[in-house]
């Protein structure tokens, strides 16, 4: 992709724009190395569920950015177990894509803002250091200076969609449970 000098978010996007919300009933669970929060467990594996011959290549990218999606709300589920969530940031490289931006508003059914600083976790780490230093006294100190660039606001009628194939996708993951640890046992006699 170099050599065409296409961003592979882009090609991403221009692949899975074309496809409609819900992937045609084309379901990933992106657990394709295990899956970290909430769940912990090593033994998840990747699928794709619901697969046809009427799904392309580009069913499977709009998929799996959905799949992503699926398991970050999994995510903000346990979080709004501790309370309400007031303000959703987004930062890391997905966010080069718009699609996927607003893919993850619908699925959470919630506005997400993109900050004009996209780098979260160095930012977060410098101030961290700044606060540490005593150049800044709290984190509150920050407010300034990370503004809006875009904010994402859910499209009901994907929302709607997402809501009844997040169900499916939570489903998979509760019944697969059996499954997911005999995969993961047969594949780890592989490597042995």
């Amino acid at each position: 992709m170099e050599t065409l000098d296409i961003d592979p978010y882009d090609l991403m996007t221009m692949k899975a724009e074309h496809v409609d919300a819900g992937a045609d009933g084309l379901i990933c669970l992106p657990c394709f190395t295990g899956e970290r929060a909430p769940h912990w467990n090593s033994e998840l594996r990747g699928m794709f569920f619901g697969f046809s011959l009427n799904h392309s290549r580009s069913h499977m990218i709009r998929a799996v950015m959905e799949g992503i999606c699926y398991s970050l709300n999994s995510v903000m589920a346990a979080l709004r177990e501790f309370g309400d969530v007031k303000d959703i940031r987004v930062s890391g490289s997905f966010t080069k894509s718009k699609l996927w931006l607003q893919i993850m508003s619908d699925v959470f059914d919630e506005a997400i803002t993109l900050p004009d600083n996209s780098e979260g976790a160095a930012f977060g780490a410098a101030v961290l250091g700044f606060i540490s230093s005593g150049k800044l006294k709290s984190i509150a100190d920050t407010a300034n200076l990370v503004h809006a660039k875009k904010v994402y606001t859910p499209i009901e009628e994907n929302a709607a969609v997402y809501r009844e194939l997040y169900d499916i996708f939570t489903r998979l993951y509760q019944k697969l449970q059996g499954e997911f640890a005999d995969i993961a046992a047969y594949q780890q006699q592989l490597k042995l």
